[in-house]
């Protein structure tokens, strides 16, 4: 943007989320405030109770009066189940009704969901619907053997509800085949909206430490950190398009590409952090399979083999964003293999042991604005090799 740099603003609430993160890493979960954003129609939900045909209360009245599986079942399509307040330890449930489930905490925190020895949520056909919602309340501890999706499952032939003002925490799968989505995993091509969610120490066997969906997905006010996965993606993994936008992605680890996010289609970042994720290959804070842009956005302390901050496999963009102190053994902050255009963005303190400490491109690249600083490439057997930028393509400096 002419005349204005969020960079600045952008470094000053990295510091923040980096003390953030050290909090939750350090077991202290419990200083972390999640506010719950109210809507009309209900606390925490974004469903409009007037025009559901019941909005139920569990516990309470037949069939909500024994277990949430009969309360669930028992409804009707477009009903709204509202949880009250309490923690619930719980058998795995199928859901295959179009219902929303809403906690009646005054956080997320209100309302906890514990499975016992399984996953919470598996959602088959007909299922639920984009007209539903899954709001306000907290499932932890579930562990998934087999398959995928740790917490929730949404498999084919069922559509995703509307994720919103939840936390995902400590979920797993140990499936040894390599079953992805520590937390959420959401098998049908259809698209998923999270919004103000936490997504934190979840583990997964498969690509999706966080979160692994087929179709498109976007992410908004939410939080992905300390998650874990054994392939691809150690926070999120999407096969289809990506919208993020004002989220922190932190300490993420994937044992191959994309330690913080690995994303199959196009992407667009705006006002994201990525912070101290790592990759054992590719990616470190991110890797972008197709064309990706990223837009007021902070690539900090990430690390990887290639690509330590970002890797564009296609087209890629960035614009007015701050890359500091990321590492690799080539690209320590930015990598790519196709054309990339940088406009207005700053390189710090960034550093690679083969070349390009702050940047490392293999196609045409173009960098107007922004600058490079204390970047460097440490290979004592190759000169030249690029401490702020090396590239092997054309390449315009204004």
């Amino acid at each position: 943007m002419p005349g204005m740099s969020l960079r600045p603003t952008l470094y000053g609430k990295m510091v923040g989320v980096v003390l953030l993160a050290c909090m939750l890493v350090g077991g202290a979960l419990a200083l972390f405030s999640f506010t719950a954003r109210a809507q009309e129609g209900g606390a925490g939900g974004a469903v409009n109770a007037a025009a559901a045909q019941v909005v139920r209360t569990y516990p309470g009245a037949a069939p909500c009066h024994t277990t949430l599986q009969a309360c669930i079942s028992g409804a009707a399509d477009g009903d709204v189940i509202q949880i009250l307040p309490g923690t619930y330890i719980t058998n795995s449930i199928n859901i295959t009704r179009s219902v929303s489930l809403i906690g009646l905490g005054a956080t997320p925190e209100g309302v906890i969901l514990q499975p016992v020895g399984g996953r919470m949520f598996t959602i088959n056909p007909p299922g639920m619907t984009a007209s539903n919602v899954i709001s306000n309340m907290t499932i932890e501890n579930a562990v998934t053997s087999s398959g995928s999706g740790g917490a929730i499952r949404i498999n084919d032939g069922s559509g995703a509800p509307h994720f919103q003002n939840l936390i995902l925490r400590n979920n797993q799968v140990t499936f040894a085949g390599g079953g992805g989505g520590g937390a959420l995993r959401v098998i049908p091509s259809v698209p998923v909206t999270l919004v103000n969610v936490l997504i934190y120490n979840n583990r997964a066997t498969g690509a999706g430490g966080g979160v692994s969906v087929s179709g498109d997905l976007t992410i908004i006010d939410s939080q992905i950190l300390s998650n874990a996965a054994d392939s691809f993606g150690g926070g999120v993994q999407v096969g289809g398009a990506l919208v993020m936008r004002n989220t922190q992605v932190l300490s993420n680890s994937a044992a191959q590409a994309g330690g913080g996010v690995q994303v199959g289609g196009v992407a667009t970042l705006t006002g994201v952090v990525l912070g101290a994720n790592r990759s054992a290959t590719l990616g470190g804070g991110a890797h972008f399979s197709a064309t990706a842009t990223l837009s007021a956005t902070t690539v900090i302390s990430n690390s990887a083999e290639g690509g330590g901050g970002v890797l564009f496999i296609a087209q890629g963009s960035v614009i007015d964003s701050y890359f500091e102190r990321n590492a690799a053994l080539s690209g320590g902050g930015v990598a790519s293999l196709a054309t990339v255009l940088i406009t207005d963005t700053d390189y710090i303190s960034n550093s690679a042991f083969y070349a390009g400490g702050g940047a490392y491109f293999l196609a045409a690249a173009a960098v107007h604005g922004g600058k490079f600083s204390e970047n460097r490439a440490q290979n004592p057997l190759l000169s030249g090799s690029g401490g702020g930028l090396f590239s092997t393509g054309a390449i315009v400096m204004e």
